[in-house]
């Protein structure tokens, strides 16, 4: 018994935040495999659809980014992500740091708070819906499909179409980041061409 009672108190201490072993998260199944080993999700991704319920966010705001790498740090039980973000015409390469939560959240601050949620995964793209808080509590639902290759494939088109309608995004607020100018890489604050 005191060793239990030991136990919860270091877990209390540690505020519940235990390194994670052999990169498995100790969740119930029942969730998309990624959940099982989110160390997929460390590489290089690009931003091809994006999704929102105000517009204005996605398109000259601070999610009309271009993601670049995550690096997912299962011991610490947090990712970075690395990203471009397009305001004003102007490219500024950007990193932010998300804890990964037992309630199947990626929590990340950027213009406020992202609970960040995968909805689907392959090897090759993973469809993200995100609840943006911002700093004057306004509430914005986005969806981002991110791809290992630089243009979206026609089922993970219909998979983001389909869980728009499933999160009550109209239609003419999706943007196919593919189609857009790009951010360019590995360049600090310069007007694309």
């Amino acid at each position: 018994m005191k060793i239990l009672l030991l136990l919860l108190g270091v877990v209390l201490v540690c505020d519940g935040h235990l390194p994670l072993p052999d990169g498995h998260l100790p969740l119930p199944d029942g969730r998309p495999p990624l959940w099982n080993n989110l160390a997929k999700l460390s590489g290089e991704w690009n931003t091809l659809l994006v999704a929102a319920t105000n517009f204005d966010k996605i398109s000259n705001g601070p999610f009309h980014g271009y993601m670049r790498k995550a690096e997912v740090d299962i011991p610490n039980g947090r990712v970075i992500v690395k990203f471009s973000v397009m305001t004003n015409g102007l490219c500024t390469e950007k990193s932010a740091v998300g804890t990964i939560g037992r309630d199947k959240f990626i929590n990340v601050g950027y213009a406020g708070q992202n609970n960040v949620k995968i909805l689907h995964y392959t090897s090759h793209s993973i469809i993200v819906h995100n609840v943006n808080v911002d700093g004057e509590g306004n509430t914005t639902e986005m969806l981002g499909l991110l791809g290992r290759r630089l243009h979206p494939d026609d089922n993970d088109f219909a998979n983001f179409r389909e869980l728009m309608r499933e999160n009550n995004i109209p239609e003419e607020n999706l943007i196919d980041m593919s189609k857009t100018g790009k951010c360019p890489r590995n360049e600090r604050g310069t007007n694309p061409s």
